[in-house]
This record gives structure tokens, C-alpha cells and sequence, in this order.
């Protein structure tokens, strides 16, 4: 262990010598290092990392059987929560789709999570940006570190699992040698690492302070393990004969067409579908349903253009028009302003045509925070809001009788167990999945579990507005079922509205 430790801090004083002090641009594609620039002052900035090995950060590659294979293993460590969670991604991912995971390797802390389309190569500087993010923006607390996600840790090392081939470790640690951040790939961390039992003859044993995962390699022209899945390509294409007849439901009817709104912007105000895992959960969901989606970003500081480009966009009518916009985090996190509760979303061009196309048809669907509330009261005279104790994972049950789910009140699951920020004051006809009486709080953290939630608070909501309707959920995990359950709500809804508005321009 020491010999690799040593080999990892001599990597780092090489690279040194090499680093541009202004802005780190060694191993970058063209123009890549100006994304990373902040990020790397800022990794530099960050408090020594402990020596005593606790913190290490792990990437790790996975596709539908690998997640499989892992939440078994986790099953039998006692971590069955955690297993949940990756059986739950594998049913949501395609034929040859991948996660890629930063995760806190000792206890599994999931860090940060990237959507990868099976065309996509990652390459060094892919992984080191991931790597970045994940350490300076990680998207939880790590309660065994005492680590808030609001003021990260520098990790002892990046471990990058590889089978003997250390050149990608290498590589990723050239580009963030200048932040101080030491690759490997092994494990160099503290204690024991439950992946010592992913395969027969791994080396290490509980306890072992060196382990070698030879499970996910990270390699750039590596596909998945799924390359040799039970999906048959005839059942891709059978799947694919089961969208076109999805889309042709209704006596041949065109695809629903859906303009899918990327406000959240975790990933930077250019990343889109691929690169945004939300946006890309949300989009895959809407297309297996048949939908035809076209994606479109809203920058947060683009003004009264940008408004005015979207507003266009929306109401253009071209091909029939748009009959359903999602709209995903728009307002949230630290872009919400209390004196202003509807920024970004402005109350200029964008405002006036969003209200005027759903009132005369369209059917929005919103996810966010509270600002997605502030807009559905100011912009639509809604009653809801987001106020209190509103962000939590409990369970929710389905409302039947909300008279606007037609069909889905007999074929949507009656409960699910999410975590989401909640709406209030929802009137009981206008909740589709909402708490019960006696509902209480789940959390991995003791002190956090078993608090008890108030009855009626919707995860997911929809309400007539005009000829249109106005639709919310508040997934902040974008979890398969909620995803599936959006998209079915919009087939839904588009349906019963029959798309009026949304074929006519500026209606």
C-alpha cells in the first residue's frame, strides 16, 4: 500500500512542474479546460485531506445486469436500502445505457450520478470533470465523514477501478494533478471495502487496507457489461415496434410532440440530454410512451431574448405545435429569490405565452422547488404552495378520484415511496399522489427517520386551468416510476384536452 500511495503523490509533484497556474489546460479536449477552470481553483482551494485514508472518492461504470449484480452483493452485506436504489436504476436504464457514479467507496455514499448513452466514449477528461463535480458539488451529506455536501472534504485519492491497466488513472491524474488530487487505481483507503467480495479470488480480505475491484473497468472505448444482456436485438426492435404503436394509439394519430425545458442546469447551462441526468430520465421516459420530444434550455441570465426565443419556440405551431411543455427545476436550489419567487421565469414574454397556450390547451407540467409553486399561484390563480417541512422521502398513496386521471386512476401503482419536495394546500381533487394520514419520514440517517408528515402533501399534482391543464411533480431523484408515471400523465392529459391550444400559435 505505501509503495502505491508514494507512486500516487510523486504523480502529482510531476504534474506539478507542468501546471499553468492561470487556468489548468494539460489533457483537456479543445476548449474543455474553461468548464473545469472554476472548478479546479476551487479544488485547490480545499482544506488537506486527512491521512488517514477515510475519504476516498470511487468512479464506478455500471449498466442494467452490473447494477444487478451489485444490489445482490449489497443484499448480503446488510445494506438492502442501498440495493434498492440500484435495482431501482437498472429497470429505468436502456440496452447498453450506463451509470456512471461517484460514490464514497467504504460506506457507498452516492456523491453525484451521470446518465451515459451507449455511444458515448468516456475519455479522461470526461471522467475528470465527473470526478470534479462530485467532489466539489456533491449532491448529499456523508454523515460518516461529518462531511455536509454545503462544505466538501478533499478526498485522500480518486480511486479509478481498472484490471491491471493503470493508464486512464494516470491520464485523469495528470489533468487534476494541478488541484491536488491524487488518482489510483486501487483502493487506498481505510479499513475494509466490500468490493473485495465482488468476484472469486479478488485480492484483500476483510480488513485488507490494498483491494483491487477488477468488477468495473473505466476504460474510454469499454461499452458495459450489458454488450452480452438477455435483450435479444430482436427484443430492441420488438421494443421499438411497441413505441411506434404507442405513438400511433388513437386511429393513427401523430407522435404527441413535447417541448422538454432544461432549467435546472446541475451540469452547466449547455449540458443537455446525455449529459444531465434528469433531463435525460425525463426525456427517455416521455419517448418510450411514444412521445416525440425536442429539447430546449432556458439560461437562467439570458433575459428577456431568452425569454422571447423560448416564448417563440413554444407557440411557433409548426408540425402541428406543441401539445405538452415539461418544465424541469426551473427557480430551484439557490436560483429561488423570496422577494421574487417566480425568477427566473420571468413575467415578460415567457409568462404571457406559457398562460396563453395552456389556457387555451397545452398541457405544462412543472418540477422544482418553491418557485414552481410561486408560479403555478401567480401565473395560473392556483392555490398551491411550498412552505414548512416540505422536503422529505415518505410514502404516497394514489388519489383515484382525482377526476383528471381518467384511465390511470385503475392502471398507475396505488403507493409509491419517494423523496420529494411536497406542495401544500393542494385542494383533495387536484392531488394524484399525495400523503396520508400517519405518513412519517425515511432517511438512512437515525435522526432523521420517523418524523411524521402532514397529511395531503402532494409529490405529484395536476389542475384544470382554462382548456389546458397545469401539472407538477417534485422527485428530486427523477426515480424510474416517477418518470413513468409523468410521461403516462401526459399521454393522459393531452388526451383529454385533445391538444386544443396546443396546435395554435400564441393561443
Amino acid at each position: 500500500m505505501d509503495v502505491s500511495v508514494a507512486k500516487c503523490r510523486q504523480r502529482i509533484d510531476a504534474f506539478h512542474a507542468r501546471f499553468n497556474a492561470a487556468c489548468q489546460r494539460l489533457g483537456w479536449k479543445a476548449g474543455g479546460h474553461k468548464a473545469a477552470c472554476k472548478l479546479l481553483a476551487a479544488a485547490r482551494a480545499l482544506p488537506a485531506a486527512d491521512l488517514d485514508r477515510r475519504y476516498v472518492v470511487q468512479l464506478k461504470l455500471a449498466g442494467r445486469r452490473g447494477l444487478r449484480d451489485w444490489a445482490d452483493m449489497l443484499d448480503k452485506t446488510g445494506e438492502q436500502d442501498v440495493a434498492s436504489v440500484h435495482r431501482e436504476m437498472a429497470a429505468g436504464l436502456a440496452p447498453r445505457e450506463r451509470v456512471l457514479f461517484a460514490l464514497e467507496a467504504r460506506h457507498h455514499v452516492l456523491l453525484r450520478f451521470q446518465m451515459v448513452p451507449p455511444n458515448k466514449r468516456l475519455g479522461p477528461p470526461d471522467l475528470a470533470l465527473f470526478a470534479l463535480r462530485a467532489i466539489l458539488e456533491p449532491m448529499a451529506d456523508v454523515p460518516t465523514l461529518d462531511m455536509q455536501r454545503s462544505s466538501p472534504h478533499r478526498p485522500y485519492a480518486i480511486w479509478i477501478p481498472a484490471d491491471h491497466d493503470t493508464t486512464l488513472a494516470e491520464a485523469v491524474g495528470g489533468i487534476l494533478a494541478g488541484a491536488g488530487l491524487a488518482t489510483s487505481a486501487w483502493y487506498v483507503g481505510g479499513g475494509f471495502c466490500a468490493e473485495s467480495y465482488l468476484l472469486p479470488g479478488a485480492s484483500g480480505e476483510p480488513g485488507s487496507d490494498l483491494l483491487l475491484n477488477t468488477f468495473n473497468c473505466l476504460e474510454p472505448d469499454r461499452y458495459s457489461e450489458d454488450e452480452e444482456d438477455e435483450e435479444t436485438e430482436e427484443g430492441v426492435e420488438a421494443n421499438g415496434e411497441a413505441q411506434t404503436g404507442a405513438a400511433a394509439r388513437g386511429g393513427g394519430r401523430s407522435a404527441t410532440r413535447v417541448l422538454l425545458v432544461g432549467g435546472l442546469h446541475v451540469f452547466g447551462e449547455t449540458a443537455g440530454e446525455g449529459e444531465d441526468p434528469m433531463l435525460t430520465a425525463v426525456a427517455g421516459a416521455l419517448r418510450s410512451s411514444g412521445c416525440a420530444v425536442e429539447v430546449a434550455m432556458y439560461p437562467k441570465r439570458g433575459g428577456r431574448r431568452a425569454e422571447e426565443a423560448l416564448a417563440q419556440r413554444l407557440t411557433a405551431g409548426g408540425d402541428g405545435g406543441f401539445a405538452a411543455c415539461v418544465v424541469l427545476g426551473l427557480g430551484s436550489g439557490d436560483d429561488f429569490k423570496p422577494r421574487n419567487p417566480t425568477h427566473p421565469w420571468g413575467d415578460g414574454p415567457w409568462r404571457n405565452a406559457l398562460t396563453g397556450w395552456v389556457r387555451g390547451g397545452g398541457v405544462l407540467v412543472m418540477n422544482g422547488e418553491r418557485a414552481a409553486a410561486a408560479v403555478a399561484r401567480a401565473f395560473f390563480g392556483l392555490a398551491w404552495t411550498m412552505e414548512g417541512d416540505h422536503y422529505r422521502r415518505t410514502d404516497h398513496k394514489l388519489n383515484s378520484s382525482c377526476p383528471l386521471l381518467g384511465r390511470l386512476a385503475r392502471e398507475l401503482p396505488t403507493g409509491y415511496n419517494v423523496k420529494a419536495c411536497m406542495l401544500g394546500d393542494v385542494p383533495p381533487p387536484e392531488r394524484v399522489y399525495a400523503t396520508a394520514a400517519g405518513a412519517a419520514s425515511y432517511s438512512l440517517v437515525p435522526s432523521m427517520s420517523g418524523a411524521p408528515v402532514d397529511e395531503g402533501r402532494a409529490a405529484m399534482a395536476a389542475a384544470r386551468c382554462g382548456a389546458g391543464t397545469v401539472a407538477f411533480f417534485g422527485d428530486v431523484n427523477w426515480e424510474p416510476h416517477t418518470t413513468a408515471a409523468v410521461a403516462a400523465l401526459v399521454l393522459e392529459l393531452v388526451g383529454s384536452t385533445d391538444g386544443a391550444g396546443a396546435r395554435s400559435a400564441g393561443a
